[in-house]
Parts: structure tokens; sequence; C-alpha cells
């Protein structure tokens, strides 16, 4: 667990002491995350359509499913642009229900990347249903490695809730086709999420995943707060307030924490915090926002998808800093209670993170 590259903003180390190398250093890293012009990330529907009944679930379950206009539009703004990285992810509804265009599309593009030179990472969110051990290493083998299935608790309580439309229950496939992953020699990540509801199942579901996946450290876990994203505004601050919380039983539990891991590698913001990401939809618009979007029309003007950048602030004195670079959402609650939730919340998960791992150096100023 112990992140050398963090070590520069830690309370002990000298560097920390010098504030225009840590404003230089903040600086940079914020650049190589933000200000790239280099980099094209894309997250694409392929439908609205779902094989699961979730009574949480904020989308409509129909709808187009996203046609071959609208991948042939894409391709050749890929093309156009020649980016040097090509991130795209695959989300719905359920894209496993039209996984025959997830395997065309990645394959071309990882072979346009090849020829140029340049990099294509993929991933996908899925309920796992249809994630076999086939499936996978088709995925896999066409550049998408990166994967999120949610469990929402041990079998009785996901089952009550991850449903299909006829009303059966979803863990006993889910948990066959995950285990099964553990058995490709490939290379991926799998980001075990759980929806919370009810905060007593935490310590029981660490149990079924250090069961199943402790000895396989391509797998993390994620607690997520239960919200309503039909108001996205009190989800946003639900989120804030609650994450870090639910997450610290991961760290006394030692297990592999996929929002630490998150932290560290890129942050802890929206993941259309980045300017210039954009939301292809079935219908052939665009969208900065999966779930509350502001749509432009696409296929006549050549895939803009010029969006205003999300609000943001530059203040390096803020010990947050390091961790959301000043990113909040487009559309949900903005400025100060935000932010002071966001700071408690990561104050005392780094806290419990360096009790449960007794290091003395910390990758936050806290």
């Amino acid at each position: 667990w112990k992140r050398s590259g963090n070590r520069v903003l830690s309370k002990k180390n000298k560097l920390s002491k010098n504030p225009d190398f840590v404003r230089a250093f903040l600086s940079d890293k914020y650049n190589s995350l933000f200000c790239y012009k280099d980099v094209m990330d894309v997250c694409i529907f392929t439908s609205l359509r779902c094989n699961l009944n979730c009574p949480y679930c904020y989308e409509s379950h129909n709808g187009p499913i996203t046609g071959d206009d609208v991948y042939k539009a894409l391709e050749e703004r890929v093309r156009f642009d020649a980016p040097r990285v090509l991130l795209i992810s695959w989300f719905g509804g359920e894209p496993l229900l039209n996984k025959d265009s997830v395997l065309l599309f990645s394959d071309r593009m990882k072979q346009i990347q090849n020829n140029n030179g340049g990099i294509f990472k993929s991933g996908i969110t899925t309920n796992g249903t249809l994630l076999d051990k086939e499936t996978a290493k088709q995925l896999i083998d066409s550049g998408v490695v990166s994967f999120q299935v949610t469990v929402d608790g041990p079998k009785e309580v996901n089952d009550a809730s991850r449903i299909r439309p006829d009303g059966k229950g979803t863990f006993d496939q889910i948990m066959a086709n995950l285990d099964s992953m553990k058995t490709l020699k490939e290379a991926f990540t799998m980001i075990v999420r759980c929806n919370v509801s009810d905060k007593n199942i935490l310590a029981t579901f660490c149990e079924v995943f250090k069961e199943h996946f402790s000895d396989d450290s391509r797998f993390s876990l994620l607690f997520y707060p239960v919200s309503d994203w039909k108001n996205i505004g009190k989800a946003c601050m639900a989120k804030s307030l609650n994450i870090f919380s639910i997450n610290e039983i991961v760290l006394e539990k030692g297990l592999r924490s996929a929002l630490l891991d998150s932290i560290h590698k890129e942050g802890f913001f929206c993941q259309f915090g980045y300017p210039g990401k954009f939301v292809v939809f079935p219908d052939g618009t665009l969208g900065d926002c999966t779930i509350k979007a502001t749509k432009k029309p696409n296929l006549n003007n050549g895939f803009n998808a010029d969006f205003e950048n999300p609000p943001s602030c530059k203040n390096l004195n803020c010990y947050l800093y390091p961790k959301c670079f000043g990113r909040q959402c487009r559309h949900g609650q903005k400025g100060e209670e935000v932010c002071e939730a966001m700071r408690k919340g990561v104050e005392k998960f780094y806290k419990r993170f360096a009790e449960v791992t007794l290091h003395e150096e910390v990758s936050l100023l806290v």
C-alpha cells in the first residue's frame, strides 16, 4: 500500500515544507490530468436497455440501440483527431446486451491506435450477469481491461434489490462469473461495487469479498451510498458525506480498497470533471454527464463535444486540492458545503488508513 510517489506531500517529508515546490508539484499533476489535448475520453451508451429491474435505478430502460451510424461518426472523429491516448468506457443500461458492438468497436479502436502508435484503454460498467469467462476473455483481448460489477451485499440482500424482471435474484450468477474470471491469466482490474442503503451489511459483505477475492489483487472493493440520482444535487452531497466513512471498514479488514486506489491514481472527483470528456448516447447525441446531461446533436456537426469546462477552483493552499483538483459536478451542488464534507471525509479516511497500515508517511497533508 505504500505509494512512494505521494511522499512528496507527506508531513514528514522536508519537501512539503517548501510551499513553492508543493504548488509546482500540484500544478504539474493538475496539468497532466486535465490540460492535455492529445487524449480523447469517451463514455458510450450501447443502449438504455437492461436485463435487470433494480428498484433504485434512475434510468428508464427503453429507447434505441446505438446504431452503426453513431459508431461510424465516432470512428471518423478518432481518425481525424488521432489522439495519443484514447479512453473508452462502456455504459448502459446493460452494455453486454450489445456485446458484439462493444467487441467490434473496441477491436477497431485498438487497431487504429496501434497503427498510429497511440494508446487504447477501455473499461466497462456491467451488472455482471452476462460476464461469463469467455466474454471476459473476449473483452480483455479487445482492450477492455477495467471492469466494475455491482453486488449489493450478501445473497439475501442482493437478491432483494438486484433482480430480474421475473423477480428472481442474481447473486449466484454474478458471483460465479466473478469467480470464473479469477482463473484468467490476463491482466485486468475489477471493482466490486456494493450499493449501501443499510450499513449493517458492511461487515458481512467484507467477509464475502474476503472469501472470494482476497487472494487476487486484481479485485478491489467499493462501498457506495445509495442516493436519489434523480435529484443530482442531493445525491452528490450524500455521496460526499458518506462514501469515506462507509469504506473505512474495507481498510480495517485489510482488503483492497477501490476508493483508496482511485484517490491515489487520479484523485477523488466525478470522472466528468475532466474537461473534454463526453458521453455518446444511443440516439446519437452527446452529453456532459451520464445522469443529467446537457445534450448536443453530434452527427451533423462532426462529433463536436465542446462543452463548457466543469466549474473548478485552483486553491493550491487547500489540503484537499491534491485529491479533488478543484473539480466540481457540472450539475450538482457546489461550493463550500461540498468542500467541507469532502475535507472531513478525506481527512478521517486517511487517518484510518494510517492507523490500520501503521505507516508513518501518509499521502495527504492531514
